[in-house]
């Protein structure tokens, strides 16, 4: 076994890799990045991007890059099929919606999948049924989303209804870091009562709103606003934000019809254009 008193040391290695090598230092991180995410935005250009967002470190490093090439032109589609890793559906939503401002659909299919699996032994069997329910569990909520973007109905509703599945969920505790799948590393704390306060406050605003005025927020006047932010318990700038973020997600959608219309492939399975 070669041990690490047998390796070359460090100056022998450079001369090895620049001089006899011509190698040259000229690549690192960051390079590496800012040259994917310009790849990223010419590929894509003006097209929108809808990813499915499992929790892992693949797809959730893919997600970053995405965020940082092209913004809200991205939407992510993650779903809890109740096999996850303890609080990795939380640590999702929490890095993606709340740290890093994504569009991020979040769908609570657990017991849909358990029950898929109720009574299967086989491991590859499990797979199998895993894998197609995801399938199909992304084709259905694409489909939904296309609609709703065709329609603009995406309202503040909807927004609830994502959260009170969270809800479901239990509480954020346990939070190692801030990248999911990366809980073994070392990462600084997190104050996790945090994002349960915001999704709390930005709860009360919502409930404060009429139901005509979640459905058409074009309503909220800046009277209406400070009657909310008085009903909420929160500041008004908190309204004013919440409003402006929901203001551009919507426009995004409006601009997204035809981006999923995909074409059928066999047995009319949709398929997504990517």
């Amino acid at each position: 076994m070669t041990q690490l008193s047998d390796l070359p040391d460090k100056e022998t290695l450079e001369k090895f890799v620049f001089e006899d090598c011509k190698a040259e230092a000229n690549w690192n991180m960051k390079n590496f990045i800012e040259d994917q995410v310009e790849l990223i935005r010419q590929q894509v250009g003006g097209r929108k991007v809808l990813l499915a967002l499992s929790g892992g470190v693949d797809s959730s490093v893919v997600a970053a890059m995405l965020i940082k090439a092209i913004g809200q032109q991205l939407v992510c589609v993650h779903v809890n099929h109740g096999l996850m890793r303890k609080n990795e559906s939380e640590r999702v939503v929490k890095v993606f919606r709340d740290e890093l401002h994504a569009n991020l659909i979040y769908v609570d299919a657990s017991e849909r999948f358990l029950g898929k699996l109720e009574n299967v032994a086989d491991p590859e069997q499990k797979r199998k049924i895993i894998g197609g329910e995801f399938i199909r569990v992304f084709e259905e909520e694409a489909r939904k989303l296309e609609q709703k973007m065709k329609k603009a109905e995406f309202d503040f509703e909807d927004y609830l209804s994502s959260m009170n599945q969270m809800k479901k969920m239990g509480g954020l505790t346990s939070i190692l870091g801030m990248m999911p799948g990366m809980g073994g590393m070392k990462m600084p704390e997190i104050d996790e009562s945090e994002a349960e306060k915001g999704m709390k406050r930005t709860e009360s605003i919502i409930y404060s709103m009429t139901p005509e005025e979640r459905r058409n927020p074009s309503l909220l006047n800046p009277s209406r606003k400070r009657r909310i932010a008085n009903g909420a318990g929160v500041d008004i700038s908190e309204v004013n934000r919440l409003v402006k973020q929901f203001e551009q997600a919507r426009k995004m959608m409006k601009q997204m019809p035809g981006m999923m219309g995909g074409k059928r492939g066999k047995r009319g399975r949709f398929k997504l254009p990517f």
